[in-house]
């Protein structure tokens, strides 16, 4: 028997579907020791569905910043803010 590392459910070892704890996706590293961990299926599916969608908002925020780059107006051309005298 095997535990689930998210709702800690004992599940058959032929049942055993492995998870990245950080996603390869997100900069995880595809290493047993550090980066694996067991789950059953439906912690699976959630934690993938998870991961899919972060990632696709992250693509979607770049794809707007890039598509929109925010540029400063020239020093020419900013506005001015006006000093005080000195007493």
């Amino acid at each position: 028997m095997v535990f689930c590392a998210v709702c800690r459910r004992a599940f058959p070892l032929d049942k055993i579907e492995y998870d990245h704890h950080h996603a390869l996706v997100h900069g995880g590293e595809h290493c047993a020791e550090t980066n694996l961990r067991p789950l059953c299926e439906e912690c699976h599916k959630v934690k993938t569905k998870a991961d899919v969608q972060a990632n696709a908002k992250v693509k979607r925020i770049i794809k707007k910043r890039d598509k929109h780059p925010r540029e400063r107006p020239p020093l020419a051309m900013r506005r001015k803010i006006p000093s005080r005298p000195m007493r």
